[in-house]
């Protein structure tokens, strides 16, 4: 018969050796994937990846006030209607509005006709006009496709800053 207190010694070797192997595998993963902080004074947390950074209250606050650029989207359904969001209007001369999207070195410019029944509307979503919308404002308009080609026009339902 086998001595007891051997057993149970060679299986709290090996239970030992185990967590120990466990131990290093999981410090092993932690600095491979993870990212180190450093404090930094004024700038608070930042992380070794470029661009990233933890700021505290009161800065996160002002950082928000920054304005992001508009998301570009382009819908073109079956039926002709057409949404443009984040369109920087480029010249007005009437009722028509010719503003231009670009994704990297592609330029896309549309023209917007817009008419007694446009319905405009100001950043905040109050009632607008056509007067309020001037070069270099961001838009979103939808309409239906009157017109196609190099300019491809749009009759506008409804056109928000």
């Amino acid at each position: 018969m086998m001595p007891l207190p051997l057993i149970s010694q060679r299986m709290f070797i090996l239970a030992g050796i185990s967590l120990a192997a466990l131990a290093v595998a999981g410090i092993f993963l932690y600095q491979a994937f993870a990212s180190p902080l450093s404090y930094s004074g004024r700038q608070g947390w930042s992380s070794s990846d470029p661009g990233k950074t933890y700021l505290s209250a009161a800065e996160a606050a002002a950082a928000t006030s920054e304005e992001e650029p508009p998301m570009l989207e382009v819908h073109i359904a079956n039926n002709g209607l057409v949404l443009l969001r984040g369109a920087h209007v480029i010249s007005r001369s009437g009722s028509l509005i010719r503003v231009k999207m670009a994704w990297g070195s592609s330029d896309f410019v549309w023209a917007i006709q817009t008419g007694p029944g446009t319905k405009f509307f100001t950043a905040e979503g109050e009632k607008g006009a056509l007067m309020d919308i001037s070069i270099g404002d961001s838009i979103t308009a939808t309409g239906k496709i009157v017109r196609s080609g190099n300019e491809p026009m749009i009759d506008a339902e409804f056109v928000r800053e």
